[in-house]
């Protein structure tokens, strides 16, 4: 099992320490950690004019979200301070952003720019990974250890697609039945791609290869945005509710 966490029955692996288990969310006027049982939450960063996506460097304690109505990607230390703006120039709509925890680098999507980029953490030696085949690049999630990286576009031909961090290999792995692809998210144990369709109001999951696809949650969602993962439940955010849900990975729950 990895450090912090412990054998819980056969297939299953839970942290040893809940207490210090936190959500990242961006909020619109803020960043915010949140514990999983919803019975704290704390403001990290605030007085945001829009902030979409986020994510979070473990080793490096940084905190990166997007900002689209400045159209910055920004960062800060997990407690707020030393807040700086990393990337000001060429962004139209950066919607996703995803953290290589294992080389430093940050990537994201821009849907106005139709374009995937990647810089280092303090936004230098920025390059642009992929333009061509790209509509509306939404969400991002990186395969650091396998050199992958999967994202999903909503434009004319709604797609998931995956292809190597230096932007080379593009091939889709849904390109069925799926029409407003928000959230993704992966579950790196189980080898796993879960989103959100805002159009469909569902969550499906498949296979790194797009194999073996599942409805986790087929109705009931209003306009799903975010998911993440945590032990065996998926956490998603509604854009509409201004909410948080939970079930689990196998939509029980």
């Amino acid at each position: 099992t990895a450090s912090g966490y412990v054998m819980d029955g056969e297939t299953s692996c839970v942290a040893q320490d809940k207490s210090l288990t936190r959500i990242l969310l961006a909020n619109r006027i803020d960043i915010r950690k949140i514990k999983p049982d919803h019975s704290e939450s704390t403001s990290v960063v605030g007085s945001l004019p829009n902030a979409i996506a986020v994510d979070y460097h473990y080793t490096r304690d940084y905190v990166f979200w997007t900002d689209v109505t400045r159209d910055t990607i920004m960062r800060a230390r997990a407690n707020g301070s030393d807040m700086r703006e990393i990337v000001s120039t060429g962004l139209v709509s950066p919607g996703g952003i995803a953290v290589d925890w294992i080389h430093d680098r940050l990537y994201w999507t821009d849907s106005g720019t139709r374009r995937i980029e990647v810089a280092s953490l303090d936004g230098t030696d920025r390059k642009v990974l992929v333009w061509e085949k790209v509509d509306k690049p939404r969400a991002i999630v990186l395969d650091p250890c396998e050199g992958w990286m999967y994202y999903s576009d909503w434009g004319l031909y709604p797609r998931i697609e995956r292809a190597y961090m230096d932007g080379r290999g593009q091939q889709p792995i849904v390109n069925q039945s799926i029409f407003w692809p928000n959230g993704l998210t992966m579950d790196y144990v189980k080898r796993r791609l879960y989103w959100l369709d805002a159009k469909f109001h569902r969550m499906e999951s498949v296979r790194l290869d797009g194999s073996d696809r599942r409805v986790i949650v087929g109705s009931g969602l209003v306009h799903p945005f975010a998911v993440t993962l945590f032990e065996d439940s998926v956490y998603w955010t509604d854009w509409q509710t201004k909410s948080i849900h939970r079930t689990s990975l196998w939509g029980v729950g």
